[in-house]
């Protein structure tokens, strides 16, 4: 069924903001009102103020985006104030920002992905501060259970008896450590659903029956799961006490 203008216009506006939030400034917008302008010198029955309307949108939407680009970084610096490493506190922030602009577009996708590198992040910082590795040699009992084992293995943070790199430890294994170490619980679901969902945002490759499920799932429960996502995120980052003053 052929698309009305309505239709179409709020499409090329949605691609319009999504180009210049992929390039992070207004750069795209001010080349793209000069090519604009350049063009339509040559459309003779362009009506002028379809231009200058056509124009004073192009503005708002810029405004627009700046507007939301501030604000989502003043609620990241914010919501992190009480980080003690500055580096860290800025980091979160930026990705925090990201983050709500993802909410605020309703794309789960990119907003799921956005809580997963921060909390990676958080917990990474957190596994630095208090020696990770010496904690679980010093009480390897409190790092293993029937799923997980923290000092030898496949998932464990040692190979070998050597310390593995941050890199080389699984996110489960770095969550289960700081779930014992703080003596906090979480609901998995969500923490598993949001890492299989950044896993396939940033990789390619098949796709499994569940993953599928899982983004079909979050796509067509948006509210929903930007809310339980959020949730298990919060809970976890409220319980990383070495990270706060």
């Amino acid at each position: 069924m052929k698309k009305t203008i309505e239709e179409y216009t709020e499409f090329f506006m949605l691609m319009l903001e999504q180009a210049n939030k992929e390039f992070n400034n207004d750069e795209f917008i001010t080349k793209f009102a000069v090519a604009f302008s350049e063009k339509i010198k040559i459309k003779s029955d362009l009506k002028i103020n379809e231009v200058n309307s056509f124009y004073e949108e192009i503005k708002r939407t810029r405004y627009f985006l700046k507007h939301i680009d501030k604000e989502a970084w003043i609620e990241g610096l914010n919501y992190y104030s009480k980080i003690k490493i500055p580096e860290l506190k800025i980091e979160l922030a930026k990705d925090f920002k990201e983050m709500k602009i993802a909410d605020k577009s309703d794309e789960i996708i990119e907003y799921a992905r956005r809580l997963v590198m921060q909390l990676e992040n958080s917990i990474n910082s957190v596994i630095e501060i208090v020696d990770a590795w010496s904690v679980i040699q010093a009480n390897p009992n409190n790092y293993r259970d029937n799923y997980n084992n923290l000092l030898i293995g496949n998932f464990s943070f040692f190979n070998n008896g050597q310390k593995r790199e941050l890199k080389d430890i699984s996110l489960p294994s770095k969550l289960f450590f700081v779930k014992q170490f703080y003596n906090f619980k979480y609901f998995w679901q969500p923490i598993d659903e949001m890492i299989k969902i950044r896993n396939k945002a940033s990789h390619r490759g098949e796709i499994t029956v569940q993953e599928q499920q899982i983004l079909d799932n979050a796509r067509n429960n948006v509210t929903s799961k930007k809310s339980e996502y959020f949730t298990a995120f919060d809970n976890i980052i409220k319980n990383l006490a070495d990270l706060f003053v």
